[in-house]
């Protein structure tokens, strides 16, 4: 028989050599099955002469296994056999260093798993490996000779060759595989050799190989083998397999000169959701593909783009079925893989590997060469904001469209958070954010990572048929490669005060209009934007502080713009972030939460118009602020009135009730309430309307002419989560012009000052009837109070159906305006006179007596040595009086039908009074100290006007006794010899007094050197003291009608 290595020749190609040896091995292996069907031995044994039975690999070994040589033959070779094996077992095979003149050198062995006991798979592992030597990876690697495996019914691969060291293992794919050597040369020099070759081998169970299989419980999904192919494969229904992307004869090492698409592909969809594909490996000694040279002896990482191309040995991932889609990553090198998920329901891996190498693994024998990634299906939102389209381009491929407008229209608020699926590079997101006109937007990050990966350290400029294989210009991708290993970064975030759209540049976006930039963050030295991440720490039971300004970005208009540039992607530069955004109110922007005031004034706001609190969160405690006050203030022109109607209130449950224009609270700390205030003179307010619960009806208020009209909002200890959903008000206002014959009145009418007065209010005066303006009584000074009395008695409680006057007298205080005024039922002087009795319908006796009130100030000294502005104000001291008509003011509780008395004459009566010098007690006895024109029933000062003018103005008309004023009327018939005498005489008294008084006070003085003067506190006193046959007085005690002179000292007036 003649074989058909016969015919091989060294100008044969290398095609048809690979074809000869196969037939020569099938010839063999045909042979050795006959031969074993008619011997006693196992086909996984050799035959001896003398009957015994070795193992294949005992042939030709340079031993006598057999005992009669018969396994020795001349000239023998292990070459050109067929092996077999028991699983279980390992066999050795060395192939000795050829003679010259034997040159080309070829040698064929072949290894089959024949099933059952002898296995399924093959397993060769190199223990000595030099054929050749080694050039390149590319071209023409081995010039000299080198190693080939074919795999049964696969296309031939690549070529090993050169010295190899290490532990390196090669598993078959197929149950048969051919081994060829092919040495061309030997090594010129005298002592190196470029042959030795020396294999061990096994026979695996494929069930028992679980690394590539898994095991009988969950076995792992390889993906289905395509016709014709050497490793293409499609995978599907990931969602239910376990699907495992391997490199080629996984987990040894792969064939050389191989391309294998793996494409994974989902095709069960969801209503309204987006199939996201990742791949990832978190187990970093799963992934090893080649990328440095056998003595680089650098750090084992994961490397990227042109960092492959030393080897030329990578994994190319798209975004997409096809190679047209656009890259996400090329990648070598071993390390942890992270997360490269597609945006859509297709994905395409590309594995690509050198035509020439040697057969080195490094230690340790824990990084498993080659790789294998997990397949993970997901869904997101199709409408989500962290899913990114792509859009087709010209050349069929797809780009991502990485820009979202999010609008007020659409929500008020959300969260924002990166794609969820990788970003290939040079890719730029743009987020604009749209409120309304009012609006602002408000932005929060609850967290921010732009990640720095050690990979891109290394980057250098990619060549140009590289660039162009990826699809993206082989220029553009150097420039970015270069610039981040320059130092640049590869993420950078920009946010915009405006809107930013258009491209003007490479990566450049045009701003638009007045955007300005809030923050530019790139390289480390940029730091971070600004973080609420105690955000993260809310749950269900626990809710954190909220966001405040500084931790927070607020635009100016209603526009903001987030702009993200990748240069390198999103997958080894990974970016994870979270915020929250919010459109707010206009008012939102004011930093100074504090500052909540608005002005309406007839001449420059609308007539009429909506009014409603203000709905900035800030304000409120979500918004940072615990307590709010908001200040609504209506002015008019002179000849106006403001009408404010209240239609709807809300205040978050508090406990708290609205009786008789009042807020009746259980828990002052819980305040929360809209008061309405009335201004007739500059600064002095007077409460019309307190609300602090919800309206059932709408609640107006209507303002003197020419007077102003005060909203105060006022809420305190709010939580972090309320806002103006739980606290709030709504309703409107409208400026009315008065009636022709009303313009000529005049408020400064109503001023009074002076002295001494009194007022009749009558239905016989028509200004009473018609404008009912309140009236301001004020001292000349501070230094002055007044002194009210009024006939009539104290309504208590709102009891106003107690009284059968057509009109209330109230009595404002400018220190009192947030306290009920005082509210009296005057006597009728038409009807009755002093201490009268008369009744009001419902069976009850009304007494009227006269009630006196001092100013504020009278009963608690004003301490002027501290610098309170309010002392300097001249209504300090000042009365605002109010005839309110009965019918105007709230129902009767009891609900009787009430009609007043039609006429009506009401009087007020007022003096300036001051308090007398306080002195030491002598002082005190004696009248020469006192004040020179005195009431003793009240013990204050009056005016030396008011002494003996024929009008009593003392409560007790002491200022018009006899025993004060006949002296004075009788001087002037007195004859003046007498007049001198007594004035001579007078004059010695009073010196003679004088002289004692200073003796006294120089001597009390020393002993009260060290004395403390009295001083009294600003507040008002509620005690009533009745003088006179019950007339009701506000009076102080003793000491508050004397004054401390802190002046005098040692020498005193002496």
């Amino acid at each position: 028989m003649i074989s058909p290595l016969q015919h091989i020749t060294p100008t044969m190609p290398p095609v048809t050599i690979l074809l000869l040896l196969s037939t020569t091995c099938i010839t063999l292996s045909l042979q050795h099955l006959m031969t074993s069907l008619v011997s006693q031995c196992r086909i996984s044994e050799y035959q001896c002469r003398n009957g015994r039975c070795v193992s294949l690999d005992r042939f030709c070994n340079e031993y006598d296994d057999c005992g009669d040589k018969s396994d020795e033959p001349r000239y023998c070779s292990p070459c050109n056999r067929t092996y077999y094996g028991d699983v279980g077992t390992s066999y050795e095979i060395e192939v000795r260093r050829p003679r010259e003149d034997r040159l080309p050198f070829l040698c064929f062995l072949n290894f089959t798993a024949a099933g059952a006991q002898y296995g399924d798979l093959i397993q060769l592992t190199f223990d000595t490996f030099t054929v050749g030597k080694f050039t390149s990876y590319t071209s023409d690697g081995c010039p000299d000779g080198h190693m080939g495996i074919q795999e049964e019914g696969r296309p031939p691969t690549g070529q090993w060759c050169g010295s190899a060291w290490g532990y390196t293992v090669y598993y078959s794919e197929t149950r048969s595989i051919n081994l060829t050597l092919n040495l061309l040369r030997l090594s010129e020099q005298g002592i190196g050799y470029n042959f030795d070759f020396k294999i061990s081998y096994k026979f695996l169970n494929r069930f028992e190989s679980h690394l590539r299989y898994g095991n009988t419980s969950l076995a792992i999904f390889r993906g289905d083998l395509l016709k014709n192919t050497y490793c293409d494969r499609l995978f599907y229904n990931c969602d239910k397999l376990k699907c495992r992307i391997q490199s080629p004869n996984y987990p040894g090492v792969y064939p050389r000169n191989v391309t294998c698409y793996y494409k994974v592909e989902h095709a069960v969809s969801m209503p309204n959701k987006q199939v996201l594909i990742t791949v990832t490996q978190p187990k970093g000694h799963k992934i090893n593909i080649k990328h440095q040279h056998i003595h680089d002896k650098t750090q084992r990482m994961l490397k990227v783009w042109d960092q492959c191309y030393v080897v030329q040995d990578y994994l190319t991932v798209y975004d997409g079925g096809t190679t047209l889609d656009p890259v996400l990553v090329r990648l070598c090198g071993g390390d942890v893989v992270p997360d490269i998920t597609t945006s859509g329901s297709q994905m395409l891996l590309e594995f690509h590997s050198s035509a020439y190498d040697n057969p080195f693994h490094p230690v340790p024998l824990s990084y498993l060469p080659g790789f294998e990634l997990q397949v993970e299906i997901s869904y997101v939102d199709l409408k989500s904001n962290s899913y990114v389209k792509k859009t087709p381009s010209s050349g069929g491929s797809g780009k991502h469209g990485c820009n979202f407008h999010l609008t007020s229209f659409d929500t008020g608020w959300g969260m924002l958070s990166n794609p969820k699926h990788s970003l290939p590079p040079n890719t730029s997101c743009l987020y604009h954010f749209q409120g309304r006109a009012e609006e602002r937007v408000w932005l929060s990050f609850v967290k921010y990572y732009a990640g720095e990966s050690a990979q891109g350290a290394g980057l250098t400029s990619m060549a140009t048929s590289a660039g162009e294989a990826l699809g993206v210009g082989a220029q553009g991708l150097a420039n970015m490669a270069s610039s981040v290993s320059g130092g640049e970064c590869n993420t950078r975030l920009r946010i915009y005060d405006g809107r930013v759209g258009g491209v003007t540049g490479k990566n450049t976006q045009a701003v638009q209009g007045n955007a300005s930039i809030l923050g530019d963050f790139c390289n480390k030295d940029d730091g971070i934007p600004k973080l609420c991440d105690h955000t993260l720490l809310s749950n269900r039971t626990r809710f954190t502080r909220p966001c405040n300004l500084h931790e927070s970005y607020v635009s100016s208009s209603n526009e903001m713009t987030l702009e993200l540039n990748m240069k390198l992607g999103s997958i080894l530069y990974p970016l994870n972030f979270l915020l929250r955004y919010e459109f707010v109110s206009q008012d939102s922007t004011n930093e100074k939460t504090d500052d909540c005031f608005k002005r309406f004034n007839s001449k420059t706001s609308p007539l009429k118009g909506k009014l409603e609190s203000t709905r900035s969160v800030f304000y409120f405690g979500r918004g940072g602020n615990e307590n709010l006050t908001c200040v609504y203030q209506f002015d008019t022109n002179g000849t106006e009135r403001v009408r404010l109607a209240v239609h709807k209130t809300r205040f978050d449950s508090r406990k708290c009730r609205t009786v008789n224009s009042n807020c009746v609270y259980e828990n002052r700390n819980q305040l929360s309430e809209l008061s309405i205030y009335e201004i007739p003179y500059d600064n002095f307010k007077i409460k019309r309307q307190c609300i602090c619960e919800s309206l059932n009806s709408t609640i107006t208020v209507t303002s003197y002419m020419n007077s102003s009209l005060l909203l105060n909002f006022t809420v305190i200890r709010m939580n972090i989560t309320q806002d103006y959903n739980h606290f709030s008000f709504d309703g409107e206002y409208e400026f009315l012009q008065e009636p022709l014959d009303r313009l000529e009145f005049n408020k400064s009418e109503n001023i009074i000052k002076g002295k001494s007065g009194k007022i009749n209010f009558s239905d016989t005066r028509k200004s009473a009837q018609a404008y009912n303006f309140p009236y301001l009584i004020s001292p000349e000074d501070n230094n002055n109070y007044l002194y009210l009395k009024i006939n009539g008695f104290l309504i208590i409680n709102h009891l106003f159906s107690s009284c059968n006057q057509k009109y209330l007298i109230y009595i404002y205080t400018y220190f009192n305006y947030n306290k009920d005024p005082i509210v009296i039922c005057p006597m009728n002087y038409q009807t009755g006179g002093t201490n009268s009795k008369t009744g009001n319908g419902n069976g009850k006796d009304l007494y009227f007596s006269p009630i006196e009130i001092f100013s504020y100030g009278w009963n608690n000294d004003i301490n002027r040595s501290n610098l309170d502005l309010n002392v300097f104000n001249p209504l300090i001291n000042s009365f605002i009086l109010e005839f309110v008509s009965v019918n105007s003011s709230l129902s009767r509780l009891d609900g009787t039908a009430y009609y007043p008395v039609k006429g009506f004459d009401y009087m007020v009566e007022w003096i300036q009074v001051s308090k007398i010098l306080a002195m030491n007690s002598y002082a005190l006895t004696s009248s020469t100290m006192d004040c020179l024109y005195r009431c003793p029933e009240i013990n204050a000062c009056i005016s030396a006007e008011l002494w003996c003018d024929r009008k009593r103005h003392c409560p007790s008309g002491y200022d018009e006794d006899d025993a004060n004023c006949s002296s004075l009327l009788s001087l002037g018939g007195a004859p003046l010899l007498y007049l001198g005498i007594g004035a001579g005489a007078l004059l010695a008294l009073s010196c003679l007094i004088i002289l004692t008084v200073c003796v006294k006070f120089r001597r009390g003085g020393k002993q009260s050197a060290h004395a403390q003067t009295s001083k009294q506190t600003v507040q008002i006193s509620a005690a009533n003291h009745y003088h006179n046959g019950n007339s009701l007085k506000f009076l102080p005690p003793t000491d508050d009608y004397y004054m401390d002179v802190g002046a005098v000292k040692d020498n005193g007036i002496c």
